[in-house]
């Protein structure tokens, strides 16, 4: 298990480092299954979930994006480099550009190489059950390009862990990012269940983590993955990572802070550590506690 604090990485090499850990350390439960231009795709064993990470360009009249896109499938062609099957996308916003000329800036496929591989700031905890990250760009290549940053979770967790079997893949799936708007939005997605056509949260919490004044104790909550966009049809719930309130509104808690968790099951200390991620476009920032030491194990039983 890896804990990476502020690793400075372009996408193509962080989407390599992932995919050659979970394949190197964990074969018997990830399979590094294709390596192509811009693109990695690992396979979760315990369920045959195919995961591609690519690069994703598209332009549209006065707008040019470019993404990091992940495809979660049934299937996959390492002869065409495609997945196959039922598959659901979502991704994390890289650059953006609109409006004439500025649009022009990430117009072509070597501008939008630029982007691709430009160094960001990439926080994680990854080990055989997940990848918890928060990640932003710390410059820009122009004034005219809007950068993104973003939050993302991968995790398998087993069906004895579940609420109800829904059906779906053994892979769960939060987003959060900072898109166009100058905003923070999600792009969550259900594996082989729901995949909604807009900007959609998945993820249930009723409130995020804060301090008290009163005894200093940390009061969270982990969040429930759900399979529709009303969610009331709670499916699993993270033991993993949780939200965590800004400074700015007396939270009480800020970007490196350890958050001590006693497991009621197994009265085990399970560490987190709060990260933060931010675009240069959009104030005010993020937070979230990810695993730093000790991380909850999704073990089957037996």
């Amino acid at each position: 298990m890896t804990f990476y604090n502020a690793a400075l990485r372009s996408t193509a090499q962080i989407i390599d480092d992932w995919v050659t850990y979970w394949a190197t350390e964990y074969p018997t439960l990830w399979e590094d299954v294709d390596t192509s231009t811009n693109q990695r795709v690992v396979k979760w064993r315990g369920d045959d979930t195919y995961i591609t990470f690519r690069r994703g360009h598209h332009t549209w009249q006065y707008e040019s994006y470019v993404l990091l896109e992940i495809v979660y499938s049934t299937g996959y062609d390492t002869d065409t480099h495609a997945p196959t099957g039922t598959s659901y996308t979502t991704y994390l916003p890289l650059a953006y550009a609109s409006g004439n000329p500025n649009w022009s800036y990430l117009d072509t496929s070597a501008e939008a190489d630029l982007y691709w591989n430009y160094d960001a700031q990439w926080t994680y905890w990854q080990d055989e059950y997940g990848l918890y990250v928060g990640s932003y760009y710390w410059q820009r290549h122009s004034k005219a390009v809007t950068v993104g940053a973003h939050f993302l979770v991968i995790e398998a967790i087993d069906k004895s862990f579940w609420e109800f079997d829904d059906g779906g893949s053994e892979i769960f799936v939060h987003t959060r990012r900072e898109w166009v708007g100058g905003s923070y939005t999600q792009g969550d997605v259900r594996p082989f269940v729901y995949n909604p056509t807009s900007n959609i949260d998945l993820i249930k919490e009723e409130k995020q983590a804060n301090k008290s004044d009163g005894n200093n104790k940390v009061y969270f909550e982990f969040a429930y993955y759900h399979n529709n966009t009303n969610c009331t049809y709670p499916v699993a719930r993270t033991r993993r990572w949780f939200s965590v309130q800004l400074t700015s509104t007396g939270s009480g808690l800020g970007p490196g802070d350890i958050v001590s968790w006693i497991d009621p099951e197994t009265l085990q200390v399970r560490k987190f550590i709060v990260i933060e991620w931010y675009s240069l476009n959009y104030s005010p920032a993020y937070y979230a506690a990810i695993p730093y030491e000790n991380a909850f194990p999704y073990t089957a039983p037996g």
